[in-house]
């Protein structure tokens, strides 16, 4: 049907990674389809804690929440010069 996608691997509970991520977005747009900004962002990642409450540790813990909130949350924050002003989408699945 003519679509085009490019798929982009990112570590959503790695914040340090999005400036770069984001770079490479933007070369991605610039060169493939000659524009600089999204019309949608997509934060599909998730994970979930596979053991009692009692055993899940700190770690268990802030690696879901790093996954599940913090990293959409920041990278999100830091698209927003990459998303189409007042017209872009966000979507969330809910699990």
């Amino acid at each position: 049907m003519g679509a085009q996608a490019v798929a982009l691997q990112l570590d959503i509970a790695e914040a340090g990674s999005f400036n770069s991520f984001i770079d490479t977005i933007k070369g991605i747009l610039a060169q493939k389809w000659q524009r600089e900004d999204l019309d949608i962002l997509v934060n599909n990642a998730g994970i979930g804690i596979h053991k009692p409450f009692a055993e899940t540790t700190e770690t268990d813990f802030d690696t879901l929440v790093n996954i599940q909130f913090k990293g959409p949350f920041f990278l999100t924050q830091k698209m927003l010069p990459v998303l189409k002003d007042g017209e872009a989408s966000l979507i969330y699945p809910a699990d």
